[in-house]
């Protein structure tokens, strides 16, 4: 499993973690949600950064 820098969002940390017991393609699944948010996330503060 690949780390995440913190802090993880607060919102669904803990459920990505418990749900990670029970199916890991339901894991894969919230970390691939985790990086586009994050990549969305970085990219509009650049984009407004910038303007």
């Amino acid at each position: 499993m690949r780390n995440f820098p913190q802090p993880l969002p607060r919102r669904g940390a803990r459920t990505c973690k418990e749900i990670s017991y029970n199916s890991l393609r339901n894991y894969e699944l919230c970390i691939v949600n985790y990086e586009l948010n994050t990549i969305q996330h970085c990219t509009f503060n650049i984009k407004n950064y910038s303007s």
